[in-house]
């Protein structure tokens, strides 16, 4: 079921953006759904991505349900990096379902009414104090590590379950340390070559 669900969300990121020279698509869904998310408590899901690479672009897939959205306030933090995706928006409307969060979407989640999708979304315009609503806040970091996913109910009697939490996007490599020192070591070499062809270059003209 979660390879069909990844395949799902790489053809809705991908469909129409073509893959720049170099770039790895990847996806990873969060094992430990279904979540339940309680009144005026925190509830997390986790993905560990195992791979390494300089994200280019990200998008959030969430699925969940709640008779309440305008309890809810929905964050994604990766190694120290907080983005809110939601807040607070729909009133007594249900439910996110099979929504997923993208800068490149034509509308903001909070420019319509719910039940909120299928389809993509920019995060929120309107987030707490402080906080970016921009996904390409990733953009440049190692996908690698821990991902998680957190939403606060901060109100009672309505309650409800995240279904799907996936993250998926695109990498370009990230330089392997001795790469880097290669790299360094042979424009070293190169500046130490041209030195001793300049002093060699001198030492033939003096008579």
């Amino acid at each position: 079921m979660n390879r069909k669900l990844s395949i799902i969300v790489l053809a809705m990121v991908f469909g129409t953006v073509p893959l720049s020279a170099g770039a790895t698509p990847f996806s990873f869904t969060a094992p430990d759904t279904p979540v339940p998310i309680s009144d005026q408590q925190w509830s997390y899901s986790v993905i560990f991505a195992n791979m390494s690479g300089s994200i280019e672009d990200l998008n959030v897939f969430v699925d969940l349900d709640h008779s309440w959205m305008t309890d809810l306030a929905i964050f994604i933090e990766h190694d120290g990096r907080t983005v809110q995706l939601f807040n607070e928006h729909g009133y007594v409307g249900d439910d996110l379902t099979d929504v997923l969060f993208d800068d490149e979407a034509a509308s903001y989640i909070d420019a319509v009414n719910p039940p909120f999708g299928p389809g993509s979304f920019k995060p929120t315009s309107l987030p707490d104090p402080g906080y970016s609503t921009m996904l390409s806040a990733f953009d440049g970091m190692d996908v690698f590590g821990t991902w998680t996913l957190s939403i606060f109910d901060d109100s009672v009697y309505d309650q409800g379950t995240l279904n799907t939490f996936q993250i998926a996007g695109r990498t370009t490599p990230v330089p392997e340390p001795s790469a880097i020192f290669l790299v360094g070591a042979g424009l070293a070499g190169v500046a130490g070559v041209r030195r001793i062809f300049r002093v060699t270059k001198r030492k033939s003209k003096v008579p």
